[in-house]
């Protein structure tokens, strides 16, 4: 393809220059023709874009994304992305539209998103430990094998609940991105978040079935696009295409609504991975960043910012803990405040992955 389109030019190039080339001579137009040629074949490659699938798992549809770049070696290793909320509580593949085309140029790469998060379905099979469920027959439905994982957020309860009950599950490797913090004070803190959405849901689903929720929602994805904007200046390689189909599908009304619905459910399933637990035969990465000081900063309560300390530690003490505990453990902790780091930092993903 590359060739043919060069021929061509060639050949556009003696039709409508012809006149001007004959005043050079044969030195001076090789040298033209070399110059073409070498702004050809070095043209800057075009990121990869996303396809998408919606697969059916036992009546349930899951939306997942695929970024291929066929430039790249064949079989390349997969990679699997899973998202979790931010503090928006939006929690879907959107956040991986930086780091998927930048690694799928060596790896093949698919977003799974939980039921509910991004298709327009009605009472969908919300929450993360049905989701575990649904995560296995996707990862047989495409074949996948010798998978690593990068699980942003609220995303390793999933884990918890998959990797414990398929102990044969084609899991090379996870890399866990400020994960839930399973133990007693933080898992005080999140129930705590959660309470007003458990009391109030039936009247939630009603003003959002009125509209009443609309516009909140879109000032929420605008404050997001306008920090992912901030986090990627000058990165040409994010596929913005997938990152606005995302948003516009999280205005939708039945989305909104299962949003809510899992945020009502997520105390049980906070306390479903904590009985579970994570296990240590898996090569385990834990990312531990440092945004709850972007909260601490923010408050002014002195209460407030003590309990923000305590969760802190408490990561810090988890994360410690189940990277020690596994057949090949490791702890990074980094001093952003960006709790985002597959938009603020992809080549660290990237790099780990690699390494791995």
């Amino acid at each position: 393809m590359r060739f043919e389109f060069i021929l061509k030019s060639l050949n556009l190039l003696n039709v409508c220059y012809l006149p001007v080339m004959n005043y050079f001579t044969n030195k001076h137009l090789s040298f033209l023709v070399l110059a073409l040629l070498l702004g050809l074949t070095f043209t800057p490659h075009l990121f990869a874009k996303s396809i998408q699938e919606v697969v059916n798992i036992d009546g349930i549809q899951i939306h997942t994304a695929k970024w291929t770049d066929d430039n790249g070696p064949r079989n390349k290793p997969t990679v699997v992305l899973l998202s979790g909320p931010t503090n928006s509580w939006n929690s879907d593949s959107a956040w991986f539209a930086r780091l998927a085309p930048k690694l799928a140029k060596t790896h093949r790469v698919i977003a799974i998103d939980r039921a509910g998060q991004v298709l327009n379905t009605s009472n969908a099979a919300v929450g993360y430990q049905k989701f575990s469920q649904q995560l296995d027959k996707i990862i047989q439905y495409y074949q996948l094998k010798d998978i690593q994982i990068i699980a942003f957020a609220s995303s390793n309860l999933t884990l918890n609940h998959y990797l414990t009950r398929h102990k044969d599950a084609p899991v090379k490797s996870v890399i866990l991105i400020d994960p839930d913090v399973l133990l007693p004070y933080s898992m005080s803190r999140y129930k705590n978040d959660v309470t007003v959405f458990k009391k109030n849901l039936p009247e939630y689903l009603s003003y959002i079935a009125a509209g009443k929720y609309d516009q909140r929602a879109k000032e929420k994805n605008a404050i997001e696009m306008k920090l992912l904007k901030q986090l990627s200046t000058d990165d040409n390689d994010i596929d913005w295409d997938y990152v606005d189909f995302i948003f516009k599908n999280r205005l939708l009304i039945n989305n909104l609504q299962n949003l809510f619905k899992e945020i009502a459910d997520y105390d049980l399933d906070l306390d479903s991975a904590y009985t579970i637990g994570f296990p240590s035969r898996i090569p385990l990465t834990i990312i531990d960043t440092n945004f709850e000081q972007d909260y601490i900063n923010k408050s002014k309560k002195p209460e407030v910012r003590k309990g923000l300390r305590l969760w802190r530690e408490e990561a810090k003490k988890y994360y410690q803990s189940l990277t020690s505990q596994s057949v090949k453990g490791k702890y990074i902790a980094l001093q952003t405040q960006e709790h985002l780091v597959p938009f603020s930092d992809p080549n660290l993903l990237i790099k780990l992955i690699i390494e791995e």
